[in-house]
């Protein structure tokens, strides 16, 4: 490509991420276009949206109340908050009954796989462009991003939404924007908590690297990233106040799921070294299983692929996403392993947690770390032939195509919580 004046580039950009953005749109609207404008199983944040736009933060008599927090007699949406203000203008214009949680989930996973692409370019930038293009096609239809993104629902639109927030924060850090990092993991920790201090320890470390940045220049960059995130924490303190008295409770004790899950949570609490073991097995290597849908309480034999069928608790990236552990290879420098130490980070909380994240095919929770992840694995394709790449991109994104069908008429059966 011939060299283009900087204005000219910021328009190749522009250009180029709006095709991305687009065909990535369509792509999805094709594969959920049955649901594309209906409500998911659990529109949560539809209902949270309404009953901010009445001055409330309690939900009315919502169905179903699955995975909601009952306190002193209210219902109140476990998740942190930023996901239904988006969808404020969306409930205002449509109504509560009208308004699309999978559409909106399908626009923010439109902008995240055109993100995707602006952050391979800018940290491997040395990159072919086929392998970069087959990493971007990888994030977007071959992970567990491809059904979290096209099927909305509380628990996976939460998670798409913060990995679009991961993007722009990746991009700010690397670009040296300190305040614009720091805006970004704010409305991450409005999104979901738990990514925080991972992606807090890549960027102070990100930049504390560099051997350009003076010492003096370090701490001016981090008290203006470090200002929002502690304006955003003070949101959450307050939200957690006015719901439940107390500005450290997040309501998790009061939460209305299985009693199965329940019991795990009662025994051992929320988080705990106890489900690290069963957690990192289904994570890393728990295959899938032979079993009809109607083991599952349902009637139909969804899950019909011969003798082998997905595992609704979870499954290994070793057999969904294999391609990610070649990430691994990306070399051994300082910038790699404080990736690894935030993906660490970020990923610890899923690990210790109580429930594996079933519903899902493979581990949901990988997005959580998955843009980081991408870095890693856009640095391993220096080295890795695309004759290595192109069929294990495929491989996965046929499976999660195959998988966002499955799961769709699973979840839609409304019948699985008893094993969630």
């Amino acid at each position: 490509m011939p060299t283009l004046s900087p204005r000219w580039q910021r328009y190749w950009i522009m250009t180029r991420f709006a095709l991305i953005a687009l065909a990535s749109l369509g792509l999805y609207g094709i594969v959920v276009r049955p649901v594309l404008f209906k409500q998911s199983v659990a529109p949560y944040y539809i209902n949270l949206a309404d009953a901010l736009l009445h001055g409330r933060v309690d939900l009315v008599d919502p169905e179903p109340d699955y995975d909601l927090i009952r306190f002193d007699g209210k219902w109140y949406v476990a998740h942190q908050p930023l996901p239904s203000v988006v969808m404020l203008p969306f409930v205002l214009l449509q109504g509560k009954e009208h308004a699309s949680d999978i559409a909106v989930s399908v626009l923010i996973s439109g902008f995240s796989i055109a993100l995707c692409d602006v952050v391979l370019r800018l940290v491997a930038p040395d990159v072919n462009g086929i392998k970069r293009g087959a990493l971007v096609a990888f994030f977007g239809f071959g992970t567990p991003q491809m059904y979290m993104g096209g099927l909305g629902t509380v628990w996976f639109m939460g998670q798409t939404m913060a990995t679009l927030l991961m993007w722009g924060f990746i991009w700010a850090v690397v670009c040296r924007r300190a305040g614009w990092a720091g805006i970004a993991l704010g409305l991450v920790a409005l999104t979901r908590l738990s990514i925080v201090p991972g992606a807090m320890v890549f960027a102070l470390g990100w930049w504390w690297l560099l051997p350009e940045a003076s010492r003096s220049a370090w701490l001016q960059q981090a008290l203006r990233f470090l200002i929002p995130i502690v304006l955003a924490g003070g949101i959450l303190a307050g939200y957690n106040g006015v719901r439940f008295g107390n500005i450290f409770d997040n309501g998790y004790d009061y939460l209305n799921d299985s009693e199965s899950i329940q019991q795990r949570r009662l025994e051992h609490g929320t988080f705990s070294p106890a489900f690290f073991l069963e957690n990192l097995y289904v994570a890393t290597i728990k295959p899938a299983r032979s079993v009809r849908l109607d083991c599952l309480g349902g009637a139909t034999r969804l899950d019909n692929c011969g003798w082998l069928s997905p595992d609704p608790i979870g499954m290994g990236l070793l057999w969904t996403c294999p391609l990610l552990l070649l990430g691994w290879w990306a070399g051994n420098t300082r910038q790699t392993w404080l990736i690894a130490l935030a993906i660490g980070l970020v990923m610890l909380p899923a690990l210790l947690y109580h429930n594996t994240g079933s519903m899902q095919f493979g581990y949901r929770f990988i997005v959580d770390a998955l843009p980081l992840w991408m870095i890693l694995l856009a640095w391993s394709a220096r080295r890795i032939p695309l004759a290595i790449i192109a069929p294990l991109v495929l491989y996965s994104a046929f499976l999660h195509l195959w998988a966002t069908r499955w799961l769709h008429t699973l979840i839609f059966l409304n019948r699985f919580t008893d094993t969630l």
